[in-house]
């Protein structure tokens, strides 16, 4: 009877012991969930450590441990879980397809095809799997194979707008500007705020393949003093922009914000990239301003606080943040912000460098 007793009172200890221990984890998991809402996303990894603790192996906890520490930009680290959780489960789809995230933000473009071809070997059409290899294709500039996948994949998601933007992007690389034209015009059509296909097709009228015919009409209707001119000539070429390259009839001509021509000055098609950033207080830096790239290609950032020095400039590669080194109290009356492709930088209507605390208006011009 005694011996009875007491097996009833271990059974019933371990049992107590079993309901705490599920309690303990099911408060880990609330708080977890609740530090990520607020973006303290190095407390809300933290709070999985009873979890980790418990069972060291827990594939769960290690996914969503390896995805709140890339969200804190510690990509490595993200990479360590993510590979142990692949061991755990080599059928994880979650996991490769986590993967692929701090490898992007890396720009470790190889890397990301190779995950993401593993992915589709798993599920052959798997759509973020292709999504992120049309992002690896256009990081390592292949627009051949960009042009075909999204091609094919865009008879696979033919409601899906993010396919036809790689499709557009792709045939305006390669000077295609009518198909580049008729696959932004869908985009309008899934996502008719679409920014990007908005200034594409505002930027690049039909009326530019039209423009040899124009400029033979209007060359045989000049003079021939003025078909003689060079050109290059310009009457008073500011300093910065005379001097970024060295005159050459092989360069192109293009226009600064005021309208005078200078060889060889490039501008990039206008375009407002704001959405491209995401602002957010960030606890590592004592909750100072900073900037993430939630836009799918790298981008250069150029800022400063209203009113003070020159601007500061900051190269975020996609899902990167970086901190801008201001408060918010320090930024109450409004940073300002100029945002350009990568190979850009902002200028403003004289073709100087744009300074964000004096000037407001800018464009984006390549780099030499």
């Amino acid at each position: 009877m005694a011996a009875k007793m007491r097996m009833n009172l271990a059974l019933i200890a371990l049992l107590g012991s079993g309901v705490a221990s599920a309690q303990s984890n099911d408060s880990a998991w609330q708080e977890s969930y609740a530090l990520e809402s607020a973006k303290k996303y190095a407390e809300a990894a933290a709070a999985l450590s009873p979890v980790l603790r418990a069972s060291p192996d827990h594939e769960f906890a290690l996914t969503r441990r390896a995805w709140l520490t890339y969200q804190q930009g510690h990509y490595n680290d993200a990479l360590l879980d993510y590979r142990r959780v692949i061991e755990l489960n080599p059928q994880s789809l979650d996991a490769r397809l986590g993967m692929i995230l701090p490898l992007i933000a890396q720009q470790r473009w190889r890397e990301v095809a190779v995950e993401a071809h593993k992915v589709i070997a798993l599920s052959p059409w798997d759509y973020t799997a292709h999504v992120r290899l049309m992002l690896s294709e256009e990081g390592e500039h292949k627009w051949d194979e960009l042009l075909q996948h999204a091609t094919e994949l865009s008879a696979r998601y033919p409601t899906d707008a993010t396919v036809l933007v790689y499709l557009a992007r792709t045939e305006a690389k390669k000077g295609n500007k009518k198909n580049a034209r008729l696959a932004y015009a869908k985009v309008l059509e899934r996502m008719p705020a679409h920014e990007e296909a908005t200034a594409y097709l505002k930027n690049t009228p039909l009326a530019d393949e039209q423009k040899p015919q124009e400029n033979k009409r209007q060359a045989q209707a000049e003079p021939q003093t003025s078909r003689a001119m060079p050109r290059s000539h310009n009457p008073s070429p500011p300093a910065a922009v005379a001097n970024a390259v060295p005159d050459s009839p092989a360069l192109p001509v293009s226009h600064n914000a005021s309208g005078s021509a200078y060889p060889g000055v490039i501008y990039e098609p206008q375009e407002a990239l704001d959405y491209c950033i995401q602002s957010f207080n960030d606890p590592q830096y004592h909750d100072w301003i900073s900037y993430r790239n939630v836009c799918s290609f790298v981008i250069k950032v150029s800022y400063s606080q209203h009113g003070s020095g020159a601007a500061t400039t900051m190269i975020l590669a996609p899902g990167q943040s970086k901190t801008t080194g201001y408060t918010s109290s320090e930024a109450a009356h409004g940073l300002r912000t100029g945002i350009c492709r990568d190979g850009y930088f902002p200028v403003d209507a004289q073709g100087l460098y744009w300074n964000a605390s004096t000037a407001t208006d800018y464009r984006c011009m390549k780099a030499f």
